[in-house]
Order: structure tokens, then C-alpha cells, then sequence
């Protein structure tokens, strides 16, 4: 039996199940019974949901909670693409003691896109844990999965049932296009049958082989059959609440994953199912904890923690009345490259963030910290797996402009654009063809920044055949000076079709060693250091 979820089947079997009030039975190695849909719901919402619906760790144990198997997922999303920039303040320094480093150190290696990125900034190698949470989540919802057909419905509860197995194909979906991006090549049409993803398990029995990369085009395939089987199952019934995936969920996921695929006219089809959702107009009062909270109606699902107050954040304590910048001197703030894409009138620059009174830096207000609740926020939603309705207007607004539906696509994003700016101000735009598909992208970049999107879209924009666009991205270098950190030089990051190594994270050496071998890390180069 081989590492890759095999192991994480048997634990299930030997201890989670029996943790469950014994519900499920073990008649053999490979073959476990649940009686009822009720048994298989507790299932679902006790083991495959990510953990730590609206919870912020504490500021000193967060760094090792990320490298545990509770607490935010991926981090390192939010600080390898261009919307993240060391804060140095305004006079070039850092200012800030080493002790105060905390982003920086641990998150250091995948800023600078290190050859060997998990490893902090005093040396020491820290675990890859989002890839065994991901696949344990996996393997359990593959168990839920092939229990459809063997529940006995003694109960009545076969509409329980297909609420739960729904929910499963959802889950299963998100958490595979997760790990695709984080881990595999994007998805271009011309390397659908030969790049390299990850490993792909759908089946609850046990194999006994050792595992290796599946191409993007199976891993992708697999994604948009279990959201049309989410769909099925979903349709009519309505979700608990956000955490819960509902038809629409599953079609607002699809029309993501249809538009990385750059199937177009199926991404606009999806987009469109999406109707129970409206635009926050910003023009208006902002719900208490912004536009990333569950008070905002364009939130349409989330699951997890998040963790961007922990990476950027204002360094002047209480700066802004009911919230509380936690994550004091992180070292992280948003780049210059982002801020300047706003205009004037757009209400975003101020309602999405924060402005340092000390040194005039801005920060990012999605998923902020409440001191009234003790630094958790009530109402907070995850800045990676979470989908707002905002993002599936762009997605079908970019597949329209990218068949040549200028007219739909400019309304699409004239009405996002309308809510976003301020009343009376020019906001609509008149571009065409290739000019307004970029400028979908780009609005899409000023929209959703933060939410763990930016570095999955670099990396299709560069392999997408409609418009192709690759990036060069720039991070500043720095280096200790005494009690300080000062700037010296900058790291690059070439763009994709000169080290495409480079915009994939390693699967973790643990993975590579158990199975022999036969699962490895291709092209990867460091980035370059220019002083």
C-alpha cells in the first residue's frame, strides 16, 4: 500500500470512523458499511470539511499553525504573485526588528520563489502539510462517494443522501482544482494530454501501487464530471449556508474551471445559472467586516480559515475603529504594481484597504480581525476557498469577450464597474476585442486580489491560446542591518515559457520517497537575484 491517500483510508477506518459514535463498521482492510445517510452527513461534516470555519489562530502560534493540520490553507498563494510587496516603509527601511518577521520568515522562501521554498528564514525545513490535508479530505469523500448506491433508504432520508454526496462531488472538485494549481502545470489546450498535474484517486477501495502525475487534461476532466454530478444532486435544494455547496455553488466553480479550460461558451452557460445573488454596491454602507465577510450578498460559498491578516497588515494598532490589524509588522504589504491599477474614483482603493497613518502603505482589509470577539471574526470567509458572485460576473464576462461577444461583455463588467465606482463618475468602459478582454483580466485582478486567485490566473493567462500574456515579476531583496532589514537588490521570477519550474510548488519530498520515485519535481529554478 502506498502513501498517497491509501495511508490516510486506513486511519480513517481504524479512527476517525470509530470516533463518529462507532457508526461504521470494519468487516475487512478495504471494505467499511454505513448504515444510513445520517451516518454518512456526520462523515462528511466531521472529516471533510477544511477546518477552522471563521477562526484566526492567535498571532503567536499562527506561523506553526501553518504548518499544521488546522489553520490556513496555502499562505504562500498570497505572497508569490504581484500583488505583494515587502513593506519597507516610505523612507526605504524596513524598520522593523527581526523578532517582528514573522510573515516574512516563514513565508521568505516563496516570496523570493526559492528552488527548495519550505525551509524558514533561519534555516529550518518546515512540513507541506496542505497536500496531505487535501488528499486525506479526498479519500474520505471518495468513501461518501461510492456509499451512494449501498445506503438503505430505511429512513426516508434519500433526499438527506443526495444532499450529502452532492456536497461530496463539490468538495472533491474544489480541493483537485486546488491542488492542480498549487502543485501541477496549468491547463492549456495544447498540453491537456502531456503536461504534468498530480495524482489523481477517485475510488474508495485500496490500491496497491505506487502513484505518479496524471496530465492536466484527466485531472481537469475529473473536476468538471464531479460538479456535473454535484449539479444533479444539488438542484432544488437549498444550502444550509455558505459553507454548505448548493446548484449554484457548482455552477459558479464550473464556469471558473470551464474558463481555465478555455471551453468559453461553457463557462458563460454556467455563469448564467448563477441567479440568486446580487453586487455589493460600494456606493453604499460596506457590511461591518467588508466585502469579504458573510453579511456581503455576493458571498455564495466559503470553508476554511483564512490567514491574510497574518501576512499583511497595518502596523498602526486600532487605525480603524472596530478592527483590529492583528498581524502587527508582518512585513507584507500590497505592491505598488496593484495600487496604481485603481483610479481615482474607484471606491475599491478605499473600501478594500487600509492606509498606514506611519508610513502611508496600504494593506489589505479582506478577512480583517474584530478585538471584540477576541481577534476571530464572526463573520469572516476563507481568501482561498471561497467563490463571491463578483468573480462569476468576470468569468463570464471574460469568456464572452473571448468569443467575441464584445457588446454582453462590456454590460457584464459596465455593471460591476457601476457598483464599484463612485456615483456620477465615468466608470463604464467602450474597449473591444483583444483590448477588452485584457481589461476583463485586469479588472478581475482589482477585484479579487487577495482571494487566492492572482497566481492561478497568471499562470493560465500564459499557456491561454485566445490572448496569450506572460509576466516578468520583480520582489525586492532584503538583508539585515543591524536591528533593521534594509533593501538590497531584487529577486525575479522569468516569465512562464522561460522556467515554468518556477510557477509550480514541489511536491512534498515525504510524497517522493514513499513511492519510490515515481512521483517527482520537474524544471524547477530559482529565481534570480539582481543586485
Amino acid at each position: 500500500m502506498k502513501k498517497l491517500i491509501i495511508p490516510f483510508l486506513l486511519v480513517i477506518i481504524t479512527t476517525v470512523f470509530y470516533s463518529c459514535d462507532n457508526f461504521l463498521e470494519e468487516y475487512s482492510q478495504n471494505k467499511v458499511y454505513a448504515k444510513t445517510a445520517t451516518d454518512l452527513n456526520e462523515l462528511l461534516i466531521g472529516n471533510c470539511y477544511l477546518g477552522g470555519f471563521n477562526t484566526y489562530p492567535s498571532y503567536s502560534s499562527a506561523m506553526s499553525l501553518w504548518t499544521a493540520d488546522y489553520g490556513p490553507l496555502y499562505p504562500m498563494i498570497h505572497v508569490l504573485d504581484d500583488d505583494a510587496e515587502i513593506n519597507l516603509g516610505t523612507n526605504g527601511n524596513f524598520n522593523f526588528s527581526a523578532s517582528d518577521m514573522s510573515a516574512t520568515n516563514y513565508l521568505g522562501g516563496f516570496y523570493r520563489w526559492e528552488e527548495h521554498p519550505f525551509v524558514d528564514g533561519q534555516g529550518n525545513a518546515t512540513e507541506d502539510v496542505g497536500w496531505s490535508r487535501l488528499y486525506k479530505h479526498i479519500s474520505i469523500l471518495n468513501v461518501i462517494i461510492g456509499y451512494e448506491d449501498k445506503i438503505i433508504d430505511e429512513e426516508g432520508d434519500s433526499e438527506l443522501l443526495q444532499t450529502v454526496v452532492g456536497e461530496s462531488y463539490f468538495l472533491r472538485a474544489y480541493y483537485y482544482f486546488i491542488l492542480a494549481n498549487v502543485y501541477g502545470l496549468p491547463y492549456s489546450k495544447r498540453g491537456a494530454d502531456s503536461d504534468y498535474s498530480i495524482p489523481l484517486k477517485v475510488t474508495e477501495y485500496i490500491d496497491d501501487h505506487y502513484y505518479e502525475r496524471d496530465n492536466v487534461g484527466i485531472v481537469y476532466q475529473q473536476m468538471v464530471s464531479d460538479l456535473e454530478a454535484s449539479k444533479v444532486r444539488l438542484k432544488g435544494k437549498t444550502p444550509k449556508n455558505y459553507h454548505h455547496a448548493g446548484y449554484e455553488a457548482a455552477c459558479a466553480l464550473l464556469s471558473r474551471i470551464y474558463l481555465y479550460m478555455e471551453d468559453y461558451q461553457k463557462a458563460a452557460e454556467a455563469a448564467q445559472e448563477v441567479k440568486s445573488y446580487s453586487l455589493q454596491d460600494l456606493n453604499n454602507p460596506m457590511p461591518t467586516y467588508g466585502i469579504q465577510s458573510t453579511s456581503c450578498p455576493e458571498i455564495i460559498y466559503s470553508v476554511g480559515c483564512y490567514s491574510i491578516p497574518l501576512i499583511y497588515s497595518n502596523e498602526d494598532w486600532g487605525q480603524q475603529p472596530g478592527w483590529w490589524n492583528y498581524g502587527v509588522r508582518n512585513g507584507f504589504k500590497a505592491s505598488a504594481d496593484l495600487l496604481t491599477s485603481y483610479d481615482s474614483d474607484d471606491l475599491r482603493l478605499d473600501k478594500y484597504f487600509a492606509t498606514s497613518q506611519s508610513y502611508g502603505n496600504k494593506f489589505p482589509l479582506k478577512c480583517s480581525i474584530d478585538i471584540s470577539v477576541g481577534g476571530n471574526n464572526p463573520e469572516n470567509v476563507s481568501d482561498l476557498v471561497s467563490i463571491r458572485y463578483s468573480e462569476v460576473i468576470l468569468n463570464e464576462a471574460e469568456a464572452l469577450a473571448a468569443l467575441g461577444k464584445d457588446n454582453e461583455a462590456r454590460t457584464l463588467v459596465n455593471r460591476l464597474r457601476q457598483n464599484r465606482y463612485a456615483t456620477g463618475t465615468a466608470y463604464a468602459t467602450n474597449l473591444s476585442g483583444d483590448n477588452l478582454l485584457q481589461f476583463i483580466r485586469e479588472e478581475r485582478r482589482r477585484e479579487l486580489c487577495f482571494e487566492g486567485h492572482r497566481w492561478f490566473d497568471l499562470r493560465r493567462y500564459a499557456v491561454n491560446e485566445r490572448l496569450s500574456f506572460q509576466k516578468q515579476i520583480t520582489h525586492v531583496n532584503i538583508v539585515s542591518s543591524g536591528d533593521d532589514y534594509i533593501s538590497n537588490g531584487h529577486y525575479v521570477l522569468a516569465p512562464y515559457n522561460e522556467n515554468r519550474g518556477a510557477w509550480v510548488l514541489p511536491i512534498p519530498t515525504y510524497e517522493i520517497e514513499f513511492n519510490n520515485g515515481s512521483l517527482t519535481n520537474e524544471e524547477r529554478k530559482p529565481a534570480e537575484l539582481i543586485r
